[in-house]
């Protein structure tokens, strides 16, 4: 069965290449550019991952994670931070690599996206190789 992988996005148009290349890895995937659609889909659909970006109109990536971790059918589900404000440079200098939400450090990349790095962090955080 595929990795079914939730991409939020508010620019449609990143969602969308994100989704097409990753439906070509095999995975299954559905995109979405409503932070609050995301939250509504992600209960009816439960992704075994998310792709967030950080910084969207209704709520930021920050705030979804924290609504999606006050939930016992949401709260493990890994989640990948993208965002064009987090750069190559400054995950290269991070000594955690990664977007900290109360405390929890979650694996990020910059956009744009490096396609290879997204498909290595995918196998690394669903523990599918």
């Amino acid at each position: 069965m595929a990795l079914k992988i939730l991409v939020v996005d508010d620019e449609i148009d990143v969602a969308k290449v994100i989704e097409a290349r990753l439906l070509t890895q095999g995975y299954d995937v559905q995109s979405v550019s409503s932070s609050v659609r995301a939250l509504s889909l992600i209960k009816a659909r439960k992704p075994d991952l998310i792709l967030l970006d950080i910084m969207m109109p209704e709520m930021d990536g920050g705030d979804v994670v924290r609504e999606l971790r006050q939930h016992a059918y949401t709260k493990d589900i890994p989640v990948i931070f993208l965002s064009a404000a987090y750069s190559e440079a400054s995950i290269a200098d991070s000594e955690t690599s990664g977007i900290n939400v109360d405390g929890k450090v979650f694996p990020a990349l910059g956009k744009p996206v490096d396609m290879v790095k997204l498909y290595e962090l995918i196998k690394e955080v669903s523990g599918k190789k």
